[in-house]
């Protein structure tokens, strides 16, 4: 006797995917010395959303090149808090819970673009710790790095961000940042 088994709603399965992904983007800036193993699993999530996506008639082609468009995002705000300085929040069309970067970070990251010029974004990474003293999630700096590309404030071109004008970029960040701070 067979059983059949009903087939997965691709689309659920899909959504399923991609909150386990921001969930272990959470954890990995939550427990950084987990990289290797969170690594591991965010490999196995992506073979399994190619499953999902591929046409059973179709060869399977190259991975693709470069970050994947965040068309989900609708919203970015600037989100204050009593007992903390301000964060930028950033909202998707989901129910996820919003990306937030603190203030201090999204500078130190428009600094670090001024200063390097055209960077890719390992370099950003570590210019932003050497700069702040600490460790700071590359989610932080995608973060400011989205909200600063949304603004017109730089570009990211071959893997490469630069300033998209003259000028100095943090000033330009700041005058950015009070504008939505404003419409808040």
């Amino acid at each position: 006797m067979w059983y059949c088994l009903p087939m997965p709603n691709a689309a659920n399965a899909l959504r399923q995917i991609d909150t386990a992904r921001e969930e272990l983007t959470k954890v990995l800036g939550e427990c950084p010395t987990s990289g290797a193993r969170i690594a591991k699993v965010l490999a196995a999530l992506q073979s399994l959303e190619r499953e999902f996506v591929a046409d059973p008639g179709e060869k399977q082609t190259a991975r693709r090149r470069g970050p994947k468009e965040a068309k989900t995002v609708e919203d970015y705000r600037v989100e204050k808090f009593p007992s903390r300085p301000a964060v930028l929040a950033e909202y998707r069309s989901t129910d996820a819970e919003p990306f937030r970067c603190p203030k201090d970070i999204v500078f130190a990251t428009a600094t670090a673009v001024q200063n390097l010029k055209q960077c890719k974004f390992v370099d950003l990474h570590e210019a932003v710790q050497k700069a702040l003293g600490e460790r700071v999630p590359d989610y932080h700096i995608r973060t400011a790095l989205r909200w600063m590309k949304h603004e017109q404030l730089i570009r990211h071109e071959r893997a490469m961000f630069s300033p998209a004008k003259a000028g100095s970029l943090k000033s330009q960040a700041t005058k950015a940042w009070k504008r939505l701070e404003a419409e808040s």
